[in-house]
C-alpha cells in the first residue's frame, strides 16, 4: 500500500470483511476499515441526506 505525502491516513473499503491479520496489521496505524455492515449504513445515510 502506498500512502502519499500529504495523507494524515488511510481508509480501506470492503464489502466483505477484514482478515484478523488485517485488523491486528491496522493497530496504532492511521488506517481505518470500513467493512460490510459499517458500508450499507453509510450508503444508506447518505441516501437519505440526497434525498431530503
Amino acid at each position: 500500500m502506498a500512502a502519499p505525502e500529504s495523507a494524515n491516513r488511510s481508509i480501506l473499503v470492503t464489502c466483505g470483511s477484514f482478515t484478523r491479520e488485517a485488523r491486528s496489521f491496522t493497530d496504532g496505524k492511521p488506517i481505518v476499515l470500513v467493512e460490510g455492515p459499517e458500508l450499507w449504513e453509510l450508503v444508506q445515510s447518505v441516501k437519505a441526506a440526497s434525498s431530503s
